[in-house]
């Protein structure tokens, strides 16, 4: 029995590639077809009489076990491919676009929100360097102005000091002045008599 099938197999895979002149590669999908052609090749009712006879088993009911191949053939058959129609296969193929519609804008609003995250992180690096120069620029003015307001100050105490030992400086020399008339000693004529001015000459 699986004899004839090998047979037929064997056969049906030489005619395929023949066909493809050795140049087409067999797949996973060229099986089945090879496989169902050479079933239906070998897997006859002369045949399958043949190796009950030639095995010494007969089956005294065969519809039995025929009937339960040709139950799981008409299974296969309704829920193969073919028991779907040209709408059925539409309507699958809108599914899967709307599916991979919809995975790609949801990529599409996961870089929108990072690229939305990564300016907005830069924005606040932007402004938090900014701030801190700001400061940095502050710091310096003060430290400007307190520089020239501690020179200023040295400058106006020994300008004040100065005017203060030339006003003391003149009122000594005024009372020198003054103590050295007073201390002036008299003329004398040429008797040794002291000189007396006028009363008139004394105002």
């Amino acid at each position: 029995m699986f004899k004839p099938l090998s047979s037929s197999y064997s056969k049906a895979l030489t005619t395929h590639l023949a066909q493809g002149q050795g140049l087409v590669p067999i797949q996973k999908g060229d099986f089945f077809p090879l496989f169902w052609e050479a079933w239906h090749a070998s897997f006859k009712n002369e045949l399958v009489l043949k190796s009950f006879e030639a095995t010494r088993i007969w089956p005294m009911e065969r519809d039995v076990i025929l009937k339960r191949f040709n139950n799981e053939a008409s299974g296969e058959a309704q829920t193969g491919p073919s028991a779907l129609s040209e709408g059925d296969w539409r309507h699958m193929e809108r599914l899967a676009v709307k599916q991979q519609e919809e995975h790609n804008l949801q990529l599409q609003k996961a870089d929108n929100k990072a690229l939305k995250q990564a300016a907005k992180l830069y924005k606040e690096k932007i402004a938090e360097e900014k701030r801190v120069a700001r400061e940095v620029a502050k710091k310096e003015r003060q430290c400007k102005l307190a520089k020239k307001l501690g020179k200023r100050k040295p400058s106006q105490a020994s300008s004040s000091k100065t005017k203060r030992q030339k006003h003391v400086g003149g009122a000594v020399d005024c009372a020198a002045s003054a103590e050295d008339v007073q201390a002036a000693p008299p003329k004398l004529n040429s008797c040794g008599r002291p000189i007396r001015l006028l009363h008139k000459y004394n105002k």
